[in-house]
């Protein structure tokens, strides 16, 4: 048996996201952006995302990224609990 969501029009995604970045100096920046989801008949999502970085040479950049979550599957009890912190390095070659 083979299953097509598509068939019931439920195999849509509709994605919403809106970010803005500020660098100050060359070696620091800040950015911010706000994200949206609905996917078919599944419950909404939506929430912030916070990041700021470090560029202390050329070809390298260190960060932090924060997720906070206003809603999570449709609702907003216990959203915050999927919040996350993300610490990266990225360096190019």
């Amino acid at each position: 048996q083979t299953l097509d969501a598509s068939a019931e029009g439920k195999n849509t995604l509709k994605s919403l996201h809106a970010n803005a970045s500020y660098y100050p100096k060359q070696w620091l920046g800040v950015s911010g952006g706000y994200f949206a989801s609905r996917n078919g008949g599944n419950p909404d999502t939506n929430g912030f995302i916070g990041e700021v970085d470090l560029n202390p040479w050329e070809n390298t950049r260190v960060g932090l990224q924060y997720t906070g979550y206003s809603k999570f599957d449709g609702t907003g009890t216990n959203a915050s609990g999927n919040n996350t912190l993300f610490a990266f390095l990225w360096m190019a070659f």
